[in-house]
Order: structure tokens, then sequence, then C-alpha cells
């Protein structure tokens, strides 16, 4: 179930047809060809900037690396989390990514995929939203930190849906196990 609350009242949100949509991307995520390097479980949070004013951010992500494509460091993403504050919604996603390694420790990464959130908001006017990562940081052998930009938006100018399209933008830090 989700759970959403307030700082006076906690109430329970009825389950979203998004348990279809988890299990099919739970899948493709299992089922997708892996590099033999490592996986990483991370949790990241952050603060909303833009038209994400007064939320909080809280991310749930597991990486499995990928075969690359590009020659970089390429990874599947699953995130599940989700923000609070006037527009605060909950989302699942899954993405493809890659980092760049400049040294055996720093790197710059970025992802982009699909995801969906629990309710359609004043920001987001659909529950199918397209999600975007940008992180710079620092991996050891067992733990990875990184500071990012996430950003949630449904591609309204692009594919003409009805509704709000601002977006949801987030300034992030991750802390991850690298495992």
């Amino acid at each position: 179930m989700l759970f959403r609350g307030t700082a006076h009242r906690v109430t329970v949100a009825p389950p979203t047809r998004g348990g279809a949509i988890l299990f099919f991307l739970l899948l493709l995520f299992l089922l997708y060809p892996a590099s033999s390097q490592g996986d990483m479980l991370s949790l990241e949070a952050g603060t909303g900037f833009y038209y994400s004013d007064n939320a909080e951010a809280l991310f749930l992500r597991y990486q499995r690396d990928a075969t690359p494509w590009f020659g970089l460091t390429e990874y599947i993403e699953l995130s599940l989390g989700g923000w609070n504050g006037p527009t605060g919604t909950e989302a699942i996603g899954i993405s493809r990514g890659a980092a760049w390694f400049w040294t055996t420790k720093y790197y710059l990464a970025g992802s982009a995929g699909i995801g969906y959130i629990a309710d359609k908001t004043d920001n987001l006017g659909t529950h199918f939203q397209f999600l975007f990562r940008v992180a710079l940081g620092r991996r050891g052998e067992t733990y990875d930190l990184s500071v990012g930009w996430v950003h949630y938006s449904n591609g309204k100018y692009f594919f003409g849906w009805e509704g709000p399209n601002n977006g949801e933008n987030f300034i992030t830090l991750q802390v991850g196990r690298v495992f």
C-alpha cells in the first residue's frame, strides 16, 4: 500500500494500477543481460527547486551493469520513491544510463528512462513520465557517493499531451553500496 502523510494526519491511498506496470518493468529488468562488474543499491534524497519548491524527494535505486553500447560503463536502473509537498506523489521508473570515469574513482553519469507516478499533479498531468538523472560521483570498492539532478517530465511539448507539464526537479545526494 502507498502511504501519504502530512504533519498532522496520515491517510492510506488506494493501490494504483501500477502493479502490472511494476511487474512488467521488473521482468524486463531481471531478464536484461548484465556484465560481471557488480550491482549497486542506493538511497537518494534531495530537495526540489523551480516548480518543485517546498518538496523533498527520496528514492531507492538498484543499478545492474548492462552490456555496453557506447564503450562506457553502462547500467540499467530501477527506482522507487517519491516526493512530498504540494505536488507530492510516489514514482517508479526504469532507466538506462552510462558513466564516464575520468579516473578509476571519479565519474560523470547520466540516465534516461520511463516512469509512472501514482497521482497526476499540478506539475505533471499524466501518470506516465520520462525521467532523467545526471550525477557527479565517486566510487570505491564497496561504496558510491554522488550529487545529482533528477527530473520528471511527461514530454507534453513533444507529444502534445493534455494537462500541465511543469516537471519536477530535485538536487540530490546519493549513497550506494556496491556488491
